[in-house]
């Protein structure tokens, strides 16, 4: 009930009593004392003054009653002191019920603050929780990375040792004797000579390995023909298959598509395939072939060899590993192969395995996407690699979902000299960055943040910077740019709210707050409320921004809304002359880190062309510290 309704209802009462007391005795009517648990009641919900301006024209009325029928025997000092009492009991009712309603109020900010400093608690726990779980994470990984590191420089000690020693061996024994005939010496050289080109075969595919491993290799991308690939790579291989007797067959390929990769890296892979298949095959057929899989070009080759057995189907793409049981005899090789194959294959967003029965031979696949596939959302040039070539370093991976976006951002960065990618949904990029490892990821608001956390989890994992950075169009004929001025991740911290709205906000500024989800409202509003903002809520998008015009907050903070719901926001705030200079803020549902990180706008309006310049700085910067580390 609203305090106009209830001061008519008081007035009302206190007349009442008064009507009733004229029909029943005047000055000493017993209905006179329902004066005083009326007065207590309305304390609780009205003023002071006017519970005392009332409690007076009471007190007034009373005493005209007195004055129309005083009895006889009354004492006058008495019925004067009840009048007295009527405006004072009601000012006494005033204080003490202002008293209460204070200290209600001092209760209810106090259980706000605490139930503030609960969440903020909560919530400095669940970070403390993810960075200890990251760190976990992390210590894992190098141990991990130090066994390997370990069990990487004990393999490559031995596999350097075997030759080494065999041409120290030999070397100093033709040194030693002189008398050692034509044809031992000819041996004896023809093994150093073997030992030596086996030497800097392994230190060549250390080499390549190392680079992979690095992140130092850059991918010279262009069209590939799948058939003229295998042309090649027989031709290489052709010679030692007719030194061992075996026949190379060559299955017919037809209607191929041409595959986007590096020519000479697939050629390897292609080679490797070949040169293990004639090594370790006696007698019969090594096979190739190539078809269409997909979205992409399936490549294979088939031997007529011992087999694999299956527990080593995934053991034999790893550094230095043997196959378990080898005879002496059998060929030898650095077992680094396989596991070069492999990162260049993944390189090229590819797959490769094998499959095999022992005694009957083995197949090895190894799959390449087809150049720019087509999707629903991307244009068939969206995901290669263009750009000019001026600039040496890691490509440029534009993610967003709005085409518009993705291709301006891309022609602005190429024309700058950076190599672009491009990316319309997290799970492509997932692809592109554990393939191709880009130098750096420029990346739009997410619509669904756990994918998005999986992909700044491998960008971290490969030391990839990512930029999040939104960008609108917010008249037509401007290209898209800078409009968010923060953002608030998900689960709130109440220290990082604090900061950010300290440099933008002063306390008890109106904030608008448009969120359609209620625990992000609940939890906004105690923290936001805490700090002495004024918070007005919607749900409604539309209703928010024709408000926004009406009351003109001091700051917007957008909820978790979709691409396309969170665009008309935007752009209905900043197309408004009123409104567009009114700070906003995003609610993203994931937590940034380190390698994350944000562009917001410095001002209310861009003041440069195009407002990407702050983009750009950035992205020098990222290159710039890259080659610095290097």
């Amino acid at each position: 009930m609203n305090r106009r309704r209830l001061t008519f209802l008081f007035c009302v009462a206190l007349l009442a009593i008064i009507l009733l007391c004229r029909m029943t005795g005047d000055a000493l009517s017993p209905f006179r004392f329902l004066y005083y648990p009326l007065i207590v009641y309305f304390s609780l919900h009205l003023g002071n003054r006017f519970l005392f301006l009332a409690g007076t024209g009471y007190a007034f009325l009373f005493g005209l009653l007195f004055a129309h029928h005083l009895p006889a025997d009354a004492s006058l000092a008495s019925h004067t002191g009840e009048l007295v009492s009527l405006p004072l009991a009601a000012l006494a009712c005033g204080y003490v019920a202002h008293t209460i309603r204070r200290e209600q109020e001092r209760y209810d900010n106090a259980i706000a603050t605490f139930h503030s400093l609960s969440d903020a608690i909560k919530h400095k726990n669940m970070n403390l929780q993810t960075a200890l779980d990251a760190l976990s994470e992390a210590h894992a990984r190098l141990q991990e990375y130090d066994s390997k590191k370990t069990d990487f420089l004990a393999n490559v000690s031995h596999e350097l040792r075997t030759p080494l020693s065999s041409i120290r061996s030999y070397s100093e024994i033709l040194l030693s004797y002189d008398d050692i005939d034509r044809e031992t010496g000819k041996e004896f050289t023809k093994i150093i000579n073997e030992e030596s080109e086996r030497l800097t075969d392994l230190v060549n595919e250390l080499l390549d390995l190392i680079r992979i491993e690095s992140g130092k290799v850059e991918l010279h991308l262009s069209p590939v023909r799948p058939a003229e690939l295998i042309e090649e790579g027989t031709r290489l291989i052709l010679p030692m298959a007719k030194t061992k007797g075996l026949a190379l067959v060559v299955e017919e390929c037809r209607d191929l598509p041409v595959v986007q990769g590096d020519r000479n890296q697939l050629l390897q892979v292609l080679v490797n395939l070949l040169n293990n298949a004639v090594k370790f095959t006696t007698a019969g057929t090594i096979t190739v072939e190539a078809c269409r899989d997909g979205d992409g070009v399936r490549f294979a080759v088939t031997d007529t060899g011992e087999g694999i057995f299956p527990e080593e189907k995934e053991l034999i793409f790893d550094e230095f590993y043997r196959i378990a049981g080898a005879p002496a005899s059998r060929p030898k090789g650095s077992g680094l192969g396989l596991a070069i194959s492999r990162k260049i294959v993944e390189y090229h967003c590819g797959r490769i395995w094998v499959d095999s029965t022992v005694g009957k031979g083995s197949t090895f696949y190894f799959y390449i996407p087809v150049a720019a596939a087509k999707t629903e959302h991307v244009a068939e040039e969206d995901t290669s690699w263009s750009g000019e070539t001026s600039v040496s370093h890691r490509p440029v991976l534009v993610l967003s979902e709005f085409m518009a976006t993705r291709q301006v951002l891309r022609k602005k960065l190429e024309q700058l000299g950076y190599r672009t990618m491009g990316a319309d949904t997290i799970e492509r990029a997932v692809r592109i960055v554990g393939g191709m490892r880009p130098g750096l990821i420029i990346c739009d608001v997410a619509e669904n943040w756990s994918d998005f956390s999986e992909l700044a989890k491998l960008a971290r994992s490969l030391n990839v910077q990512m930029i999040l950075v939104s960008l609108f169009a917010v008249r037509n004929g401007i290209d898209p740019r800078i409009i968010l001025h923060g953002y608030l991740s998900r689960p709130f911290d109440t220290y990082e709210i604090t900061l950010k709205f300290a440099s933008a906000f002063h306390p008890k500024d109106r904030i608008m707050l448009i969120s359609s989800d209620k625990d992000e409202c609940r939890t906004l509003q105690v923290l936001l409320g805490a700090e002495g903002y004024d918070i007005q809520v919607f749900a409604d998008a539309t209703t928010a921004v024709r408000a926004c015009a009406a009351s003109l907050p001091a700051g917007v903070v957008i909820g978790s809304f979709g691409k396309a719901t969170l665009d008309a926001i935007v752009t209905g705030i900043k197309d408004d002359p009123k409104t567009e200079h009114i700070p906003l803020f995003l609610i993203i549902g994931a937590p940034l880190d380190r390698h994350i990180r944000t562009l917001t706008a410095v001002g209310g309006r861009p003041k440069d062309a195009d407002g990407l310049y702050q983009l750009y700085g950035e992205i020098e910067k990222t290159y710039q510290r890259s080659i610095g580390e290097l």
